[in-house]
């Protein structure tokens, strides 16, 4: 038969070749059941991935604007002791969920009390030229010192810095 014309030393060399011998039927169902186990496993997690996607980002849309509701109305970015743990305590929140809504909207906690701290530093001293030094600007606006408020000016307000340099 067919088997016969095949040469011997053809057969040992397809032997060698993966694939070309066929695998048992426990080995495919072992083989089968494994992927199976894969599959089963990636379509659990990605789905508690959307899950919690989803249910992050209902958080993020009910938190986002009670973040900037508190920190506009209360002022809280003057203090300087003000973290991400204080404000969580205020919202009733926790540490996952305001960070998970501050980067939903592509904000980190650290620039943004930056900004508003800017913002306000930009106020004080376009509102009243000439009336505070660089110290007073800076405890004013919530920075630490001078040497920081101007740290972070030059760094990402570089137009406002000049600003506040001719002081």
């Amino acid at each position: 038969g067919v088997v016969s014309d095949i040469h011997p030393l053809s057969i040992t060399l397809l032997n060698g070749i993966p694939g070309v011998l066929r695998e048992s039927g426990a080995e495919k169902r072992k083989k089968g059941r494994r992927y199976m186990g894969l599959w089963r496993t990636l379509i659990r997690e990605k789905k508690g991935r959307v899950m919690r996607r989803i249910r992050y980002s209902k958080i993020s849309e009910e938190l986002y604007p009670q973040i900037r509701r508190v920190m506009e109305r209360d002022k809280l970015y003057l203090n300087q002791e003000f973290s991400l743990d204080e404000l969580c305590k205020l919202l009733g929140s926790n540490r996952t969920y305001v960070s998970y809504a501050l980067s939903a909207h592509n904000v980190r906690f650290l620039s943004m009390l930056r900004c508003y701290r800017v913002d306000f530093l930009i106020d004080l001293v376009t509102g009243s030229p000439g009336k505070y030094d660089l110290e007073d600007v800076a405890l004013l606006s919530g920075f630490p010192n001078a040497r920081t408020m101007l740290h972070q000016l030059r760094k990402y307000h570089p137009d406002v810095y000049s600003l506040v340099r001719s002081l």
